[in-house]
């Protein structure tokens, strides 16, 4: 439907995008109820400040242990938050999580 040229400009934009923002972008549809539907936030899923700082730490591919030695928190601490973001988001993973995030805006 888009014709030859238009598919090829596409698909060159798409292969410049990480795996992350790609991910977010497949997402979209879902979390915003459709394209003309306004953007959802951080509050929309009833994310916490505190969370929020999880969610951005998991963007950085930070492991339960190193997101607790830096929020000075034990391990299990860190583990629950994580666990509470996932189910708060919906997301599979931690990798789907952090391309909500991308696509919130809370993290890049």
């Amino acid at each position: 439907m888009l014709g030859a040229e238009a598919w090829a400009s596409e698909v060159a934009v798409g292969r410049e995008l990480s795996v992350d923002r790609l991910i977010a972008e497949a997402l979209a549809p879902r979390l915003n109820g459709g394209a003309d539907a306004p953007a959802v936030s951080a509050a929309a899923f009833r994310l916490t400040e505190r969370e929020c700082e999880v969610l951005a730490m998991l963007c950085l591919r930070l492991t339960d242990q190193e997101i607790a030695e830096r929020l000075s928190i034990i391990r299990r601490t860190s583990s629950a938050h994580v666990a509470h973001i996932l189910g708060k988001l919906g997301a599979a993973n931690r990798r789907e999580a952090a391309a909500v995030a991308v696509r919130l805006g809370i993290a890049s």
